[in-house]
């Protein structure tokens, strides 16, 4: 996850201020607010701004949750560096999350503890 271009394009959309001093977890969480792209340029599947905010009102909606797990966060020295991380949902005992417009089922069981793939 590039953090620091999460950041730089949330400084200049004015989602956060040029003081702002945020942790790399918070950094993260700007994904999901709607219109932040780190796209170089537009194309037909990014740089649009809408994508991990409705993935979110989505899961929302059918009562599972989403979440960022960075998996390190960056040296000092490595700020610029792409931050290895995951993408954790948990789904509710007994709920079932399909695609909806696709003739295959995709199922993922809530006792698999909400990752994908399963242990």
């Amino acid at each position: 996850m590039p953090l620091h271009l999460i950041y730089q394009k949330a400084l200049v959309n004015g989602l956060i201020g040029k003081d702002a001093r945020l942790a790399h977890q918070d950094v993260a969480e700007l994904v999901f607010v709607s219109g932040l792209s780190t796209a170089g340029q537009l194309t037909q599947i990014s740089g649009r701004g809408v994508g991990m905010d409705a993935a979110r009102a989505f899961l929302q909606k059918a009562g599972c949750e989403i979440k960022i797990n960075l998996k390190a966060a960056p040296g000092k020295n490595d700020a610029l560096s792409y931050t290895p991380f995951e993408f954790v949902i948990t789904i509710p005992e007994g709920k079932y999350l399909l695609p909806s417009g696709n003739a295959e089922e995709i199922r993922i069981r809530a006792s698999a503890a909400g990752r994908f793939p399963p242990p």
